[in-house]
């Protein structure tokens, strides 16, 4: 198990910023986000971030350790958003060790999910930390955002608690399975269906009839798209890891109590 962090005795609010407190603030609201990037020195990783601060995040850490982290594009997302990894070699450059991946954010509105990763990140690189041994005789592949599009809009005053990308589901393919299915398109295209759980689009059982776990219809949350990997967040996450041969994956979805005296990040 990978202790992340330990609070003692302390209210998750306590410490992250609730959605009221970061997503309404007339400060944070649409293109007038606070970039809160600035220095990296002075990243606070008690605090949500939105999807820019994030990504300018993942390029300032690139920048500052580039003896040693790599930021490697993967990909685009359905809106044109960069998917990209940080890379974080193992501490004394040897390129012969096992790689691991950790990625976060599949589901856009599981926030401490991102900081997750964020923080590990910062632990990795921090040669301060207690946990920058983790370095030694790993390569670590921290995808901080598997989901962007998805983040983004979670940010905004009616998506919160937005689960999938953001694909509108008006494309031929979705109608094509839409009728193969008998969904016969009920819901795409707006509210809430749009959007694709790209955790259900991977090509791993998947099915357009009788897919256990996942929806035929466009506007339930577990909705599974038009045919395996037909997202394209799905599809160049897997063509990721396929082409890196990593010895362990970890996906990171958190979403905790209100109250608790530990977090744990993976295990």
């Amino acid at each position: 198990m990978v202790h992340i962090e330990r609070y003692q005795n302390k209210s998750v609010i306590d410490t992250f910023q609730t959605q009221d407190e970061i997503q309404f603030d007339p400060s944070s609201m649409g293109n007038g986000f606070v970039d809160r990037t600035e220095s990296i020195t002075d990243y606070d990783y008690f605090v949500y971030h939105t999807e820019t601060e994030i990504e300018n995040w993942s390029i300032q850490m690139s920048e500052r350790y580039s003896d040693f982290v790599e930021l490697k594009k993967y990909g685009k997302s359905i809106e044109n958003r960069d998917l990209y990894a940080l890379v974080i070699k193992e501490k004394s450059g040897r390129s012969d060790v096992p790689r691991v991946l950790i990625d976060c954010g599949v589901h856009a509105r599981e926030w401490i999910s991102h900081s997750t990763c964020q923080y590990f990140v910062g632990q990795l690189t921090n040669p301060d930390s207690p946990w920058s041994y983790l370095r030694n005789g790993i390569e670590w592949h921290v995808i901080p955002n598997v989901n962007p599009d998805g983040y983004a809009f979670s940010w905004t005053p009616t998506g919160r608690f937005w689960r999938k990308n953001r694909n509108p589901n008006n494309d031929a393919a979705t109608k094509a399975a839409q009728k193969e299915n008998g969904a016969n398109n009920y819901g795409c295209g707006f509210s809430n269906g749009i959007g694709v759980d790209l955790n259900r689009n991977y090509d791993i059982m998947w099915s357009n009839t009788n897919m256990i776990g996942a929806s035929q219809y466009c506007n339930q949350q577990s909705y599974r798209g038009a045919h395996a990997f037909s997202e394209p967040e799905a599809k160049f996450h897997a063509d990721y890891m396929l082409g890196k041969r990593f010895r362990n994956f970890i996906r990171v979805h958190l979403t905790l109590p209100i109250r608790t005296n530990h977090i744990f990040g993976v295990s």
